[in-house]
């Protein structure tokens, strides 16, 4: 594919608190609370995965979908947009690609519990750089925009990996920054609205 069939963006990343998301996990044999073996997947080291990030992003375009939208047009519209498997009629590859410019991973530990300070696990540490490419092919250049709208939107609100939902896992973007809280409320109202008015954006199979 030549350069000039495809349309792509860079974001430039950096971790403001660890990030503990991972990769292969090692299956080790361990004993539980009553004493019996079982099977237990540890990480080897933390790794950022692409197919996570799109994961994510994927998760919070379902949260912003119209509540009344029926599931089967819920369903074909995601497949529509970011790939997936349904019928051999429904089945699609993805338009939107995300790529790092390096692999990211780490071997470094943190505590991931505030009220267990020996568990430490593998994480991605603060203050890492992460380069991340947003790329869709020449046909689906219409939806460029769209998807651009939707990594900025993830970027204001969401963290990433486990207990990304406790603070860890917060990203700096170097294209994002506001003064005060009511210039971040704002930029989000903006994209929301943006969002808004995509929903009905035409999806050429």
């Amino acid at each position: 594919i030549g350069e000039s069939a495809i349309t792509e963006e860079q974001y430039q990343l950096k971790t403001i608190t660890p990030m503990f998301m991972h990769g292969w996990q090692k299956p080790t044999k361990v004993r539980n609370k009553a004493g019996k073996l079982v099977t237990r997947n540890n990480p080897i080291s933390a790794e950022a995965r692409e197919a996570s990030f799109k994961g994510v992003l994927r998760y919070w375009w379902r949260a912003f979908q119209n509540p009344s939208m029926k599931i089967e047009d819920l369903f074909q519209k995601e497949i529509n947009l970011f790939g997936g498997s349904g019928s051999k009629k429904e089945s699609l590859q993805s338009r939107i690609r995300l790529t790092f410019e390096e692999m990211v991973y780490s071997e470094h530990k943190e505590e991931m519990f505030p009220h267990n300070p020996r568990h430490k696990v593998y994480a991605i540490p603060k203050g890492k750089v992460i380069n991340l490419r947003l790329s869709v092919l020449k046909k689906d250049r219409d939806l460029f925009e769209y998807y651009k709208d939707l990594l900025d939107l993830m970027f204001h609100i969401s963290g990433f990996g486990q207990r990304g939902r406790r603070g860890f896992g917060s990203l700096e973007v170097k294209h994002l920054s506001w003064n005060d809280m009511q210039e971040f409320l704002e930029s989000v109202k903006t994209l929301l609205e943006k969002i808004t008015d995509y929903q009905e954006i035409k999806v050429v199979q």
